[in-house]
């Protein structure tokens, strides 16, 4: 089943076609609208603070594979790749390291797994010293991992097909 959505008026299309209530016709909305699976199949990336030089900026990962993806350049302060044995809802201390080993970073790495997260699917937020060159550093390396930019809203979409909202709150 394909998602559709189109800003707030498109998520009200399928809640209510969902729910068999009044709404539009689905298909009139597809020439203008970003569509994906509804599963979520895809894991998707952003910053999720302001691109600023705050002291802390966070990036949030979700999706199926955002604990995999996090896990290859998340390294903890013993010098361990540990990231998929940790427990849901856990805060770690470690370091972000890019593809040759270098240190970026240091980092709190926040995981949590599905159906207990805002998007109901696994979910990593990195926690980093703020600036946009380190935020975009570190998000460049979660994207050459396997997620994709995410679109604006998207997390908060996730939310409302997963369940999480409704829609007088996306």
């Amino acid at each position: 089943e394909i998602a559709l959505w189109n800003g707030i008026s498109a998520c009200y299309y399928f809640y209510t076609k969902k729910k068999g209530s009044r709404g539009g016709d689905m298909s009139q909305l597809i020439d203008t609208t970003t569509y994906m699976d509804k599963s979520g199949r895809d894991t998707i990336a952003a910053v999720a603070t302001a691109m600023s030089t705050a002291g802390i900026g966070i990036i949030r990962v979700s999706g199926p594979e955002a604990v995999p993806i996090c896990a290859r350049c998340y390294v903890n302060a013993r010098g361990q790749r540990d990231l998929e044995t940790h427990a849901a809802n856990s805060i770690l201390f470690g370091y972000i390291e890019d593809e040759k080993g270098d240190r970026i970073d240091e980092v709190m790495i926040s995981v949590f797994r599905a159906a207990h997260s805002y998007t109901t699917e696994d979910t990593v937020e990195i926690n980093t010293h703020g600036g946009t060159y380190l935020l975009n550093r570190i998000l460049d390396l979660v994207l050459r991992g396997g997620a994709r930019l995410a679109e604006p809203g998207e997390f908060t979409k996730r939310a409302f097909l997963g369940g999480r909202i409704d829609i007088s709150r996306a």
